[in-house]
């Protein structure tokens, strides 16, 4: 039992052993529960309630999920052409692709990149190439 343990006794109330207790005077109840766990570490709290077998999480601040394991293990990856690292969100569906390459992605290119080579591709001379960029048609 939780109320047993020195840290939780204060909450050893009739009223909080049932739930229709806890439920009724739920606003005493959590302003106690944020008076005893504000005074004590994470660490401290975290053994108690492994002790008496209670299930629980830490809240990991946002700035920190991306370093959870399981985060960091789906998440994409891609490096800048200066050489960061960055992460991206983890696919919808996990394909061949991603397996092989191990979540790491090439960099997208810069805007207008590829024009040129993908119009010689299909056929485009120099020449035309240019004039669709005196137009502005193209990047």
């Amino acid at each position: 039992r939780l109320v047993s343990q020195p840290m939780f006794a204060s909450l050893d109330k009739p009223q909080y052993a049932t739930n229709e207790g806890r439920r009724q005077d739920k606003a005493n109840l959590h302003q106690a529960i944020e008076a005893i766990t504000s005074q004590h570490p994470s660490a401290a709290i975290d053994q108690v309630l492994t002790k008496t077998k209670i299930p629980h999480s830490p809240i990991t601040p946002i700035e920190k999920v991306p370093e959870l394991p399981f985060v960091a293990e789906a998440a994409l990856k891609t490096v800048t052409p200066s050489g960061n690292l960055v992460r991206l969100p983890p696919p919808a569906v996990r394909t061949d692709h991603l397996r092989k390459t191990k979540g790491i992605l090439p960099f997208a290119p810069a805007y207008g990149e590829h024009t040129e080579s993908i119009l010689q591709e299909i056929g485009l001379t120099s020449a035309e190439i240019k004039r669709l960029r005196q137009q502005k048609i193209i990047a």
